[in-house]
């Protein structure tokens, strides 16, 4: 049977405002400023070196009443960022050094009183940036990781976001790379300045810095990666007023940054015990006569959700696939690719004596690029390097076409493959939380009830559920997302909420066959106000788009889209959204038929 194509015009029509958008000049290395208070002398950090403090110290002799409102730009004491003229986001000294009608910001400049300089402030508003692209700075948004203009208050319901960022990218990896830095400048900056902000504290210092740590792993990394992160700098410089060099930055800042923290705390004898307030996640595969899932609970600081979900269509052989994850990251850590194979990863503990290498996430990058089978992503694993980095990982792989699984334990120098096991009710599964279980924890010493008890409480549950759960559907899965023990989630719940500076669950994921169903915060919470999760479906065979756009016009929206392939189409259906979260409605009264690969429609 010939299948109908539907495409959606959206009547949503925003005016985006920025002001005073500006670069990132991350000064090389993070200095310090002598102070003294109670009577002791101490130093305190500025990060952007322009002789402002990032915290403000008030009874400190010199007195620094006020932080720097831009902690990571240089913007005071002669040593500024241009924010007018014919050199904006260039250093400078003096307004003649921006050329002409130019304004060297070097004076604290706040135009819109927000707390967020002028220098880095991307947004005409309350709060440094808007996140979801939808003209209301982030300070001011209801829900700022939904787009919605209208401010409807149905979509975050007491801030639980319905649904997340969509994005699809074709082309070449590093056009790829380049439309997400276009599409994603504020979450990738955003993100960023948040590890940015921790590495002076976490990193192992010794010089090393997420270029060195580049540098040192580049190459063992994919092309696809490589290619991947040179296109997102470029990207981000084509849409901030930034030379290629800052933005090439805050590219690899976030995308090195957990492998210097990494370093910190697993490149010793004994490693620190984990941290509950860092990492977290679990996960699970099940198989049986309902059908075969991929479920897994995501878990980090924060109560904002800062990944989108993309569609990478490469133009190069690999594999097209769908990932869940920070837009500025370049690896994958959930997803699930054309062929029906899909991955999940957790951190794992304890790594003992880590090494530099391939960081896990990025190598699972290739699993989703290259491999049709779980005995081929299996492959891509073990022949992947030498050291996998300074974090360990627990992983699972699933096959929806064969209904097999695998789960990988990982450390940067071992690897260890199994299988699964069986249930009384002849479900066959696997399940992780963070820490190594088995002969392959390194460690006779290490308890996880005492080192990670997050860790140890979260597994025993998940496999609890996994052994008892009879009926293993859709359903079940969820369950097993937003179980909270029968009593109130904290942090060592699988839905996850922990205290201040703790881990919670930012969304939680369900792979099958045909997509991706997901949720955002955590599952209890989020079916406490929305009936169902969310659905993204895998590329399918049949008509593919090779461009697609929508112009405003008075009272309508013009929609023009060519095919590419156009195989077992009858027609297309066009459909309207009024508002992101509502209801679709067919709006042609007839099916248009189709013309043709390579041919161009317009409604």
């Amino acid at each position: 049977m010939k299948r109908v194509w539907k495409l959606m015009s959206a009547a949503i029509l925003s005016l985006l405002c920025v002001m005073s958008i500006q670069p990132l000049a991350f000064a090389d290395d993070p200095c310090n400023l002598t102070v003294t208070q109670g009577g002791a002398q101490k130093e305190i950090l500025d990060t952007d070196c322009d002789g402002i403090p990032d915290t403000a110290c008030a009874d400190c002799t010199p007195s620094y009443p006020k932080a720097d409102n831009c902690p990571y730009i240089q913007n005071a004491n002669s040593k500024g960022i241009c924010t007018a003229g014919t050199k904006i986001g260039e250093l400078c000294a003096g307004n003649t050094e921006c050329g002409f009608g130019g304004f060297c910001s070097m004076n604290q400049e706040d135009a819109d009183a927000d707390g967020s300089g002028d220098a880095c402030d991307y947004c005409s508003g309350k709060g440094a940036y808007d996140q979801d692209g939808d003209g209301i700075c982030d300070g001011e948004d209801n829900c700022p990781s939904v787009s919605n203009p209208e401010q409807n208050s149905e979509v975050c319901l007491n801030k639980v976001e319905k649904f997340a960022p969509i994005g699809v990218f074709r082309g070449n990896w590093y056009e790829i790379g380049q439309q997400v830095g276009r599409a994603y400048p504020d979450f990738i900056i955003s993100f960023s300045n948040i590890m940015k902000s921790i590495l002076p504290y976490l990193s192992p210092g010794h010089g090393w810095s997420a270029q060195k740590y580049y540098d040192a792993t580049k190459g063992q990394l994919p092309d696809s990666i490589n290619d991947h992160l040179q296109g997102m700098a470029a990207g981000l410089a084509d849409v901030r007023p930034m030379n290629y060099d800052t933005a090439w930055d805050i590219v690899i800042t976030l995308n090195m940054a957990t492998e210097l923290i990494n370093m910190k705390s697993n490149m010793s004898t004994v490693p620190e015990a984990p941290a509950d307030l860092v990492q977290g996640c679990t996960g699970f595969a099940v198989s049986s006569a309902a059908g075969t899932f991929l479920g897994h609970n995501t878990d980090s600081m924060g109560d904002v959700n800062a990944s989108v979900i993309m569609y990478f269509q490469p133009d190069n052989g690999d594999y097209s696939y769908i990932t869940m994850d920070p837009p500025g990251w370049a690896d994958v850590g959930f997803g699930l690719n054309e062929k029906g194979i899909a991955v999940t990863t957790n951190a794992g503990d304890p790594n003992l004596g880590a090494s530099i290498g391939l960081p896990p996430n990025m190598m699972l990058r290739t699993v989703m690029e290259h491999a049709a089978t779980l005995e081929e992503a299996v492959k891509d694993v073990l022949d992947s390097g030498k050291s996998f980095g300074t974090g360990g990982a627990l992983i699972h792989v699933v096959d929806f076409n064969q209904s097999k699984m695998a789960k990988i334990q990982l450390r940067s120098k071992a690897i260890e493959v199994t299988y699964g096991q069986d249930s009384p009710f002849g479900v066959h599964y696997i399940g992780s939380a963070n820490h190594y279980v088995g002969d392959f924890n390194p460690d006779p010493d290490y308890d996880p009830y005492t080192a990670y008890k997050s860790s140890a409480m979260r597994y025993d549950r998940v496999m609890e559920l996994l052994q008892q759960t009879q009926t293993f559907d859709l359903n079940g899965c969820w369950s097993v997302l937003r179980d909270t023990s029968n009593a109130e989630a904290t942090n060592n719940t699988i839905s996850r909420i922990g205290g201040l500076g703790q881990s919670r669950t930012q969304f939680g994921n369900v792979f099958t066959r045909d997509g991706m169903y997901y949720n955002l915060q955590p599952p209890h919470q989020y079916f406490a106000e929305y009936d169902e999760p969310r659905f993204v479906a895998v590329p399918q065979a049949g008509a593919t788009l090779a461009t697609c756009s929508a112009a405003p016009r008075f009272r309508k929206v013009i929609l023009n889209w060519t095919t590419a392939v156009e195989d077992d189409i009858k027609g297309f259906n066009l459909y309207r959204l009024e508002a992101k979260g509502g209801k679709a409605v067919k709006i042609n009264a007839a099916l248009i038929p189709v013309k043709g690969a390579g041919q161009a429609y317009m409604s």
